[in-house]
């Protein structure tokens, strides 16, 4: 469950602590112990929307979802609201996030980025278009990533792949970063954009990891816009 203890907001399940920063969505998911695993030096669904600073209008926990609604102005002419939603499936556990834009203009564009950054890990691999792994190499586009933390404890991305603009994978020495552009795209006054992301904290061994992976991402790429109202 989240609570809320501003600025911030904490969620606690019995294999998913993990914090986030409600007037700030530029600092991510953070503070993540995933399978009694304190996943250091790693930053997840970082979102960048297009302000340097935020105007918090309001935030509060629903079931399994913790919700934020943020002001527009005239540098950002849309009304994003976030929605980090808890998640189980078999050995995993995880946090879908749901971004919404909506405008008062007859037209305006707001793309949304979101980039996780991991500087611990042992191995990182990608789901390619044929939907084969392979190791993550810089300057491919992965369906998903999927990241060797420590043994048996793998991190899953998936963004849906009818809400992704653009995305881009780059390699550093001991870091790794992924990000994608979302809903970049022309918004209309009462239409309602929505983009989502899933990350998954899996406890298995490589090859459990990938079955249970892809098991994930094909759930995730058939599963119909959730409500989130």
């Amino acid at each position: 469950m989240w609570t809320l203890e501003q600025p911030k907001a904490f969620l606690t399940t019995d294999n998913l602590q993990c914090s986030v920063d409600l007037s700030s969505p530029q600092a991510g998911i953070r503070e993540v112990t995933a399978h009694q695993h304190r996943c250091s030096e790693a930053t997840f669904s970082l979102l960048k929307m297009g302000l340097e600073s935020e105007v918090l209008i309001e935030s509060y926990q629903r079931g399994k979802d913790l919700i934020t609604s943020y002001a527009s102005n005239d540098l950002r002419p849309a009304s994003p609201q976030i929605y980090r939603r808890s998640q189980e499936y078999s050995q995993a556990i995880g946090l879908e996030t749901i971004v919404s834009l909506q405008t008062d203009l007859l037209a305006s564009r707001c793309p949304i980025h979101s980039v996780t950054e991991i500087s611990q890990y042992q191995s990182a691999m990608m789901r390619n278009s044929e939907n084969h792994w392979q190791t993550a190499e810089p300057l491919e586009t992965p369906q998903a990533l999927l990241v060797e933390f420590v043994d048996d404890l793998y991190y899953l991305e998936i963004a849906h792949p009818t809400d992704i603009t653009s995305s881009s994978y780059s390699q550093t020495p001991g870091k790794i970063q992924w990000q994608h552009t979302l809903l970049d795209l022309q918004l209309e006054k009462g239409v309602i954009r929505r983009a989502r992301l899933q990350s998954w904290w899996i406890k298995a061994g490589e090859e459990g990891a990938r079955s249970v992976a892809d098991t994930l991402i094909e759930n995730f790429i058939n599963s119909p816009p959730p409500l989130t109202t």
